[in-house]
């Protein structure tokens, strides 16, 4: 992960002043174009400034090529070039995040992981081989049933039943939610892993939460009660049920 600088310098034919700073069509193609970059999982955690005549978007980034063209959806690129009318862009990598290293670099890989956790804020696609994050835009050029990227809605659906659980003294509703393969919150999960799959031709296998606080493991699978405990670890992995393409620690 990399936190970046993003500068928008007004060409000479667009004069900005106190008076139209806050002019929504001056802002607008440059919120546009960074919700799409964020939409498409390219950029997390923008914040967009004005200071002495320019705009300045700071944000993370998965990889150093994560704003090439090649790895841009065409309305990205669109919305690149509504901008290119009015404003020079030029970006700066102002650092490497110092925690979040995660990226994967299998550069193929063999089965997917959809994961999430309250806090992330990071692509919730995972590779099965390395267990590290693959940027949600390296599948953007999949054409899925329902909206571009529906992994990053069902991210934030469950990053925000995460928070309710682990601030609401383990509510049994939330955790349910999270740990039960049948619920709305897996169903949505899960269906989106089967599209993956589908579209992929590869295994896409969908993290259910556990709470071990009793020190109770659950010995079968929770869907089809089949066997899922792992002889050996997978990365953080310790069940996984290829049936119901289902993992889980």
């Amino acid at each position: 992960m990399y936190y970046v600088k993003m500068t928008f310098t007004p060409s000479e034919r667009v004069e900005i002043t106190e008076n139209n700073v806050e002019d929504m069509d001056m802002t607008d193609n440059i919120w546009n174009y960074l919700g799409c970059l964020a939409r498409y999982g390219h950029i997390y955690k923008d914040s967009l400034i004005y200071d002495e005549g320019i705009f300045q978007a700071f944000f993370f980034m998965p990889e150093l090529d994560s704003l090439d063209e090649k790895n841009c959806h065409r309305h990205i690129l669109q919305g690149l070039k509504n901008i290119e009318r009015k404003f020079a862009i030029t970006v700066d990598v102002l650092g490497k995040d110092a925690v979040v290293n995660t990226v994967c670099s299998c550069g193929d890989s063999s089965w997917y992981i959809l994961f999430a956790r309250k806090n992330d804020a990071i692509s919730p696609i995972y590779c099965g081989d390395c267990f590290k994050m693959i940027p949600a835009y390296k599948l953007s050029h999949i054409e899925l049933p329902k909206d571009c990227q529906p992994e990053l809605g069902w991210q934030a659906d469950y990053k925000l039943i995460d928070k309710l659980w682990f601030y609401s003294s383990f509510d049994r509703f939330t955790y349910r939610q999270m740990s039960d393969p049948k619920s709305q919150l897996s169903k949505s999960g899960r269906e989106i892993c089967a599209a993956y799959e589908k579209a992929l031709g590869k295994p896409f296998y969908y993290f259910l939460f556990h709470y071990n606080i009793s020190g109770r493991v659950r010995k079968k699978c929770p869907d089809c009660g089949g066997d899922w405990i792992l002889e050996k670890n997978i990365g953080y992995l310790s069940f996984k049920c290829d049936k119901c393409r289902l993992v889980s620690y």
